[in-house]
């Protein structure tokens, strides 16, 4: 039998997605061509492409996105992905569903053409922008799609709500490979562990960590504001926010007019799990009280409790995995009382912060591996296709259902 060829146009290749395009690029019953732009996230695209191995799974083709402002807003022509997709025959086009993309009609309108489906992929809704307008392009293009891929399951049921066909809408969630992680939390024993504390000037007290883009929207002024409440009953209280980013500066003012000077630190930019999973494991909580992304995952993973606001607005599809009260707790945006009551009771009660940690890590796995992206993927091009597709593993194996 004939191996499905898929086309999937994307803005970008950021690392993260580098295993994602590896697995199913490696899939036995598939030919991937991954067509994607070169300047759009650039330091991102770059990381990205270091991440790729001199012969990768699947079929590249790369270059440069238009892109244009348009009423204030950057829209993205993606003329590499619309060349591609004329050059040749795909059974599948998976596209990104981003309103930005003025080409994505044409691409539609040019697989159908040709006789082949199209799948849509991405948030579904505009998240954080709250735009009617772009939820109405997103919504008419999932209609005019043959499938579609969302993040998160909360947005695959707002669909069906609003009338979509449930076979047709599937769950890919933006996850992360899992098995970089996993090797490092074997590797590091807990004497190890507090060697780095003490060469990090960490101590023996608690430890509360961020670790992403140092941004406002991610609300890092409410957890100084929450650290300078707890230091009087944790004395030894030590924060660290890894990364770079425009509110650096911002944030280290507040540090000195906090008199917070003495427990902050900013390692900056750490690339490399091996160079991060330290800085994970020395903490006792991860703690972002705004936007939230690939972080929320990050510390499942490693079994670290997560706080973060409930406003679900503000989040990426990530904040999905987190179970208030079970793997963490989510709080009232910007409610500093709360994140401080909240990070009492954690910071005081050493086998909740075990429990809570466990079953982050359980979660993690059960629910977020990349297998589970892969698979989701799968099960849209097996409702396209009509055939039995083996599924991938998390031990990274494909085996047929009945096998």
């Amino acid at each position: 039998m004939n191996r499905i060829s898929i086309l999937s146009i994307v803005h970008s290749l950021p690392h993260y997605n580098v295993p994602l395009w590896m697995n199913l690029g490696r899939h036995p019953d598939i030919d991937l061509t991954l067509s994607y732009g070169t300047n759009f996230f650039g330091a991102a695209v770059q990381e990205g492409e270091d991440h790729l191995p001199s012969s990768p799974t699947f079929q590249v083709s790369r270059g440069p996105l238009t892109i244009l402002k348009l009423g204030g807003k950057e829209v993205l022509w993606h003329a590499h992905g619309l060349r591609t997709l004329a050059q040749g025959r795909f059974d599948l086009v998976v596209h990104q569903l981003e309103a930005k993309f003025l080409s994505l009609p044409v691409a539609m309108a040019s697989q159908k053409l040709r006789g082949g489906k199209m799948i849509l992929w991405g948030k579904g809704d505009a998240g954080t922008k709250k735009s009617p307008v772009l939820d109405w392009f997103n919504r008419q293009s999932v209609k005019l799609a043959d499938a579609a891929v969302f993040y998160d399951e909360a947005m695959r049921k707002r669909y069906i709500e609003r009338g979509f066909p449930a076979d047709s809408l599937f769950v890919a969630h933006n996850s992360l490979d899992l098995s970089p992680i996993e090797a490092q939390l074997g590797a590091w024993s807990p004497q190890e562990i507090k060697d780095f504390r003490h060469r990090q000037g960490l101590g023996d007290g608690p430890v509360l960590l961020n670790v992403g883009r140092i941004m406002e929207r991610k609300r890092l002024d409410v957890l100084l504001s929450a650290a300078a409440r707890l230091l009087p009953d944790f004395p030894g209280l030590k924060l660290v926010i890894v990364g770079e980013g425009p509110d650096t500066q911002r944030l280290r003012a507040l540090a000195q007019r906090f008199g917070l000077e003495e427990i902050l630190q900013f390692p900056g930019r750490i690339i490399g799990e091996e160079n991060i999973a330290p800085w994970f494991l020395s903490c006792d909580a991860v703690v972002n009280p705004g936007s939230i992304g690939h972080l929320a995952t990050h510390a499942h993973a490693y079994g670290r409790p997560l706080l973060t606001c409930d406003d679900r607005s503000m989040h990426g599809p990530e904040y999905e995995i987190l179970v208030d009260g079970v793997t963490g707790y989510a709080f009232q945006l910007d409610d500093l009382h709360g994140l401080v009551r909240k990070l009492s009771i954690l910071l005081r009660d050493k086998p909740l912060r075990e429990e809570m940690g466990n079953a982050a890590r359980l979660r993690a796995a059960e629910t977020h591996g990349i297998h589970f992206t892969v698979n989701g993927f799968l099960r849209a091009a097996e409702y396209l296709t009509g055939r039995k597709l083996p599924t991938m593993t998390a031990a990274g194996s494909f085996i047929a259902e009945d096998a």
